[in-house]
């Protein structure tokens, strides 16, 4: 499976287990850069949590291995780009990760 459609079904898959109704997807087009959104209306991450998503193992899920934010990190930096998580709890998550062109 290509790297980059794993980053979006992680991100999906998330989206869905925070109880989200609606999952926006956008492309942007950036100077020499495209910068891609996945935005969702599901229960949103906590404050205080915000700073360790990316960190390998941290899971708020029961189930969770808390291993897909960092994988989509780690694909989204060995692509030459970066991501961004912007949450508000009880108002959902938004990812940005920007790709070069």
């Amino acid at each position: 499976m290509d790297k980059l459609t794993q980053v979006f079904l992680n991100l999906i898959d998330n989206a869905i287990g925070a109880g989200s109704k609606t999952i926006d997807i956008t492309a942007e087009k950036k100077d020499n850069a495209v910068a891609l959104t996945v935005k969702d209306d599901g229960i949103g991450i906590k404050k205080a949590a915000l700073g360790m998503i990316f960190d390998p193992f941290f899971t708020t899920k029961k189930e969770g291995t808390g291993l897909g934010l960092s994988i989509c990190k780690k694909i989204i930096e060995d692509h030459g780009g970066n991501i961004e998580i912007q949450s508000t709890e009880g108002e959902g998550t938004t990812v940005i990760f920007i790709l070069p062109r």
